[in-house]
């Protein structure tokens, strides 16, 4: 089954704190857009904090978000995005963090922390002036530890195994929300390459490239 998750979105620009406004590519068209409503209760298993030290990074329970679909319920549509692609966290709030959670809660329909699966983490590098929560993503390097506490008291161990900095235009869609045969963790921010903006119209500038970060779970306990 395929975990594409609406918009293959979370990639481009999700992570546009770089940006007036992000940039997202094309939606993944609705077919490939399985639900996971058969998916166990998501809501004791969603993030409420992140670290990372070897960047730095030591998120909160009030810094994270949880992502849906734009166009759809009461998310808004925030340019250049369309309707049928993946909220954004706030450029406003830079330290924020989304995942990606297109059904909601109970079921998010999507892999949470430790479910089987890629669960899908964005945040910005930049906005509103500030450095963003990823700020430091792309030094990241394979074998680094990232920790993810969840909602229910446990904390969810992984493995940087891979550390990418494609165009935009050639974000790895597959690769990244791509069922997987063990839980996984799919970090995306923007920038990363040489760092080069590009003019996006009605939205200012933007990175045109983002860097993901690809790692597998080590260890699942108590927090």
């Amino acid at each position: 089954m395929k975990t594409f998750l609406v918009a293959a979105a979370l990639a481009a620009g999700v992570l546009a704190g770089c940006s007036v406004a992000p940039e997202q590519p094309a939606d993944v068209p609705s077919t490939n857009q399985p639900t996971l409503n058969q998916a166990p209760p998501s809501v004791d298993m969603r993030p409420v904090a992140i670290r990372i030290p070897s960047i730095g990074v030591n998120s909160h329970r009030s810094e994270w978000i949880a992502l849906g679909i734009q166009g759809e319920e009461d998310v808004p549509v925030t340019p250049p995005g369309k309707a049928g692609q993946i909220e954004v966290p706030p450029i406003s709030e830079p330290l924020k963090l989304g995942f990606y959670c297109p059904n909601g809660f109970p079921i998010c329909g999507t892999p949470m922390p430790g479910q089987l699966g890629p669960t899908v983490v964005v945040g910005h590098v930049n906005g509103n002036g500030r450095d963003g929560i990823f700020a430091k993503l792309v030094k990241l390097r394979p074998g680094a530890e990232v920790e993810i506490d969840r909602q229910d008291g446990m904390t969810v161990k992984y493995k940087v195994t891979e550390v990418s900095e494609p165009l935009k235009a050639n974000f790895p869609t597959e690769k990244v929300y791509g069922d997987t045969k063990t839980p996984t963790l799919r970090l995306i921010t923007c920038g990363g390459g040489d760092n080069a903006l590009q003019a996006v119209p009605g939205a200012g500038n933007s990175y045109k490239n983002q860097t993901i970060i690809y790692a597998d779970m080590t260890e699942l306990a108590k927090t």
